[in-house]
């Protein structure tokens, strides 16, 4: 799978669902501004449920199978004119895999740019349970997964949640791209958290000297780590309007709070596969569950294609 704009296409999950025509628009308007080629993916439903179990009508032995796949050929054709109405000048194609969700998904990540997957706002993302098609699919994937939670209007900065470690680099090089694409700010941020102080004998001189420690060097150190871990990136993107803002408080929320009002959020992740039981660092894990706007999950190990 090819593309004009980033060699690699746009894959969106579908299933007919609202949440993933909205994943579909979300990806529509990308390939727009990107040139990327779109491919929208069916996957089959897993062995055992009731479309396959029930009783079969007299006459009608194979009833069920193929009324299943004309409901997936459906909801790829909506999913088809839905995109063709946000990129239609973009390649778009479809496909209904043989494989089931995750393992669909996953091969289709192995070439693709990026993954878009809808969701709803019922159970909200942090309640997805470990195992389930989108917390094994963020976990694992080969490329940035995008988590669109209803429609997401075009206009609005992005965000990227920096915690200067290594990690974030695929992560702000991903913002980058993207902001360049929509031609809108960039917002990096980073939280930091005043040191515990401990209770008992001598807390008194400890609460003190961890409060001059707050006021001559904690901020100042992590304001010049953030411009650090940025720097590279302005001179890779000059024409990108930058903005770095410290964040007093703990990630998980103050970085959320900076979501209201963006068109996108980026958060870098270690990642575990998923039988590790680990599944994404605690920002990325709150994001998914806090952020007003979609999520894209870049993790370290991921090649994010040059733009």
């Amino acid at each position: 799978m090819t593309s004009a704009g980033t060699g690699r296409p746009v894959v969106v999950g579908v299933d007919g669902s609202a949440g993933a025509l909205a994943a579909v628009r979300w990806a529509g308007r990308y390939v727009a501004d990107t040139g990327a080629a779109l491919r929208l993916l069916s996957a089959a439903s897993a062995s055992g449920t009731a479309s396959v179990i029930l009783p079969v009508p007299v006459g009608v032995s194979n009833a069920g199978p193929p009324r299943r796949k004309r409901s997936r050929e459906e909801a790829l054709a909506a999913a088809a004119a839905e995109a063709s109405r946000y990129a239609p000048q973009r390649d778009v194609s479809t496909r209904a895999a043989s494989e089931t969700a995750v393992p669909a998904l996953l091969d289709a990540s192995s070439e693709a740019g990026l993954l878009v997957l809808g969701t709803s706002d019922r159970g909200r993302m942090a309640a997805t349970l470990l195992g389930s098609v989108t917390a094994r699919v963020v976990a694992e994937a080969h490329c940035p997964v995008v988590l669109v939670r209803g429609d997401a209007g075009r206009s609005g900065s992005v965000v990227v949640a920096v915690d200067t470690s290594d990690s974030c680099g695929p992560a702000l090089r991903f913002a980058f791209q993207v902001a360049a694409h929509r031609r809108c700010a960039l917002f990096a941020v980073h939280a930091w958290q005043p040191p515990l102080m401990a209770a008992g004998a001598g807390s008194l001189a400890a609460a003190a000297a961890a409060t001059r420690l707050v006021g001559d060097g904690l901020p100042a150190a992590a304001r010049r780590s953030l411009a650090e871990a940025v720097a590279p990136w302005r001179e890779a993107f000059p024409d990108v309007a930058v903005h770095e803002r410290l964040l007093e408080g703990h990630p998980e929320t103050a970085v959320a709070e900076q979501t209201h009002g963006a068109a996108l959020v980026v958060v870098g992740s270690r990642g575990r596969a998923a039988l590790t039981g680990l599944v994404l660092g605690s920002t990325s894990q709150a994001l998914l569950d806090r952020a007003d706007c979609p999520v894209a999950v870049v993790r370290q190990s991921e090649d994010v294609p040059a733009a």
